[in-house]
């Protein structure tokens, strides 16, 4: 299979956004293109921070706004992390040839998806299916839809 620009699979903690990646890399370098596997896996995460004069964090009552603030941005930025850390492991463990780069995006996800498609000039990018219903989809609009409306790319969605 030739290509003209790297593939990436977006992930999040769902069992659909796993399914995608398992996919992406028994499926987009079959044979002997796992030899040339390279991949870019995306999180995405946002620091907005919800407004409140108190809040509990972490055990105990937050001293000031900016203690909470500075608590939630460390704990998105870690938890994305980590997500991310799981899903170079999990491509080692299906191709240990595979070349992973990782990208934590900050933002909300079908914006950063579809900005980060430009930026990196990505050919494909794979998105598990959300498990939502239709109605669901159209009250709360899902990253997916929106990426495969407006990426400039080849988008595939898997579902679990």
């Amino acid at each position: 299979m030739t290509h003209n620009g790297p593939f990436a699979v977006a992930i999040d903690a769902s069992e659909n956004s796993k399914a995608a990646l398992d996919w992406a890399v028994k499926n987009l370098f079959p044979g002997s293109a796992q030899d040339a596997c390279e991949l870019i896996v995306f999180n995405c995460h946002t620091d907005t921070i919800i407004p409140m004069r108190t809040r509990v964090f972490g055990g105990g009552a937050a001293s000031s706004d900016k203690d909470y603030d500075e608590w939630h941005v460390t704990k998105t930025r870690l938890e994305s992390q980590n997500l991310l850390k799981q899903a170079e492991q999990r491509v080692q463990e299906l191709n240990p040839n595979c070349k992973v780069h990782l990208v934590s995006l900050v933002g909300e996800a079908r914006d950063a998806l579809c900005d980060a498609v430009k930026e990196y000039k990505i050919e494909c990018i794979v998105l598990g299916r959300t498990g939502t219903s239709k109605l669901e989809r159209i009250m709360l609009g899902a990253v997916s839809d929106y990426v495969l409306s407006h990426a400039g790319c080849t988008v595939i969605l898997v579902k679990k």
